[in-house]
């Protein structure tokens, strides 16, 4: 058969296939439809309910005004070959047969994810073109049909005649992705269920086991593939709607990308802007040069320099702080006396490390005074006959030794020593930030009277205060073992693409 022919009848097939894949989509729109008008339930919440429950329904079947498919795979399925095509949303028959497969199903990922190098179990994977129900184009990445389709006498299809001499002629194969870039923008950000790549699907599909950080330069696909994720995790059941957050820098982006959503059909996400992350929507906000500067990955150091600053473990300091070369204290009417350059050798082995600051203070606090306590033991005349650790612990002068060593510390009264006084900030972003920089850092804060550096109080803290917090939370105590429910799961996402006002957070979706 002609090739022109052949590729004829193979757009009347497909397009025979997608006029029946819309044919279903549409019956089953008009039925969800008549359902969510209907009061068939006994009390008024249960009718609510299901009445509801036809909207969502109804609202996920919406694909506006995209093409339902776009692939088509032969599978091997054992007992023979089977047609499968790939779209938007699962399409039934009146006998509840697939007559089209979501592209988030693990199915299609793995038939998607497939090559002519390694094609397991797909003979044919097509990709076919349509402007929304007519079928344009097709493309068979890898494999081939059993049987060329008959060329028929009449057909549906866009390219179709009875005779070779009359066959039009096809257009141009293009790259969808290419036809994608090209096509007009209208200020919106949309699917690429169609164009998507191999190694974007590979990123979307990924096993939800941990955290996914997805990177790369401008317009690389990032935002796109994480709201992708988020659909195939709702999709698989890896998490319900109300186990995820959207977090966006601010409204505008959060519409921008809403359109993405609500075609994927994830209508429930909540979605909450950066700065109610902590509640900092009237929080000042810093200049830019301050703000840039805090943002800045350096301040970490200086952050955790800062903690560090507020330990003594050199023998100097602690010789200084007990009043000579021996700590002297007094357990049960014996003196004991302890040279400051062993607790001074002990102290910096206990405080060292890139751990939580409360993990490396508890460890210094028990190896001192497991250390003081041995040498109380040694002075007794026998085996010790209880175990005198906590007492130790309650003798004043180890109170306020340890005290001075390792002492409590809060994120805020860092914060607020290392931003108001300026030996704080020297010691701590020495050979760090240029003095430039630390003089910018030590400008009055927002709301500040002219020439002021009072002390900060919690309220006037500014955004990019509230992340330097944000930070010292690690420095001090580590990441949490456990990740609780957020609490705006009332807040979300509309299929009339409208945000209800309120907060945002926003985390930038994940390249790796």
């Amino acid at each position: 058969m002609p090739k022109r022919i052949r590729r004829a009848a193979v757009l009347a097939a497909e397009q025979r296939a997608v006029d029946h894949a819309y044919s279903c989509l549409e019956r089953a729109r008009q039925e969800a439809s008549e359902l969510s008008g209907l009061d068939v339930a006994a009390s008024g919440k249960d009718s609510i309910d299901v009445r509801r429950t036809w909207e969502r329904e109804l609202a996920s079947l919406d694909i506006g005004g995209r093409s339902l498919v776009f692939m088509r795979a032969d599978v091997d399925e054992g007992g023979g070959r089977e047609t499968f095509y790939v779209g938007r949303r699962v399409v039934r028959d009146e006998q509840l047969n697939p007559i089209v497969v979501s592209w988030s199903s693990q199915a299609a990922v793995n038939w998607r994810l497939t090559s002519g190098q390694a094609p397991g179990h797909v003979l044919l994977l097509r990709q076919i073109i349509c402007d929304q129900q007519l079928v344009k184009r097709y493309l068979d990445l890898h494999g081939s049909e059993a049987e060329p389709p008959v060329v028929p006498a009449k057909s549906a299809a866009p390219v179709a005649t009875a005779a070779p001499d009359t066959v039009a002629e096809e257009p141009a194969w293009r790259d969808p992705l290419l036809e994608e870039m090209d096509r007009a923008r209208d200020g919106a950000m949309h699917d690429i269920v169609e164009t998507i790549q191999r190694e974007q699907l590979r990123l979307v599909a990924e096993e939800p086991a941990g955290a996914l950080v997805i990177q790369g330069g401008p317009g690389t696909g990032k935002t796109a593939v994480g709201l992708h994720r988020v659909t195939w995790l709702l999709d698989n059941e890896h998490r319900t709607a109300k186990e995820i957050l959207v977090i966006g820098p601010n409204r505008g982006f959060l519409d921008y990308v809403g359109v993405t959503l609500s075609e994927l059909g994830s209508d429930d996400v909540s979605m909450l802007e950066l700065a109610a992350l902590w509640a900092a929507a009237k929080s000042p906000r810093d200049s830019r040069p301050v703000a840039a500067l805090k943002a800045d990955p350096r301040m970490a150091e200086v952050l955790r320099r800062a903690v560090d600053c507020e330990t003594t473990s050199s023998t100097e300091r602690l010789t200084a702080l007990v009043g000579g070369p021996v700590l002297t204290f007094e357990l049960n009417r014996r003196e004991v006396v302890v040279p400051v350059e062993e607790i001074a050798e002990i102290a910096g082995a206990a405080l060292a490390g890139d751990g939580p600051y409360q993990v490396r203070r508890e460890r210094c606090i028990q190896r001192i005074t497991q250390h003081l306590t041995d040498v109380y033991v040694g002075l007794l005349p026998g085996p010790p006959d209880i175990d005198y650790l906590a007492e130790t612990a309650r003798t004043r002068p180890v109170v306020r030794l340890l005290k001075r060593i390792c002492p409590s510390l809060a994120a805020q009264d860092v914060l607020r020593g290392l931003l108001s006084g300026r030996t704080a900030l020297s010691r701590a972003a020495e050979g760090i930030l240029s003095a430039a920089e630390q003089e910018l850092l030590a400008e009055p804060h927002p709301g500040a009277g002219p020439g002021s550096r009072a002390v900060r109080s919690r309220t006037e803290l500014s955004r990019e205060d509230l992340v330097l917090l944000d930070e010292l939370d690690y420095v001090l105590g580590g990441r949490p073992q456990k990740v609780y429910g957020h609490p705006w799961s009332s807040m979300k996402h509309r299929t009339s693409r409208q945000w209800r006002p309120g907060l945002w957070r926003v985390a930038a979706p994940a390249v790796r």
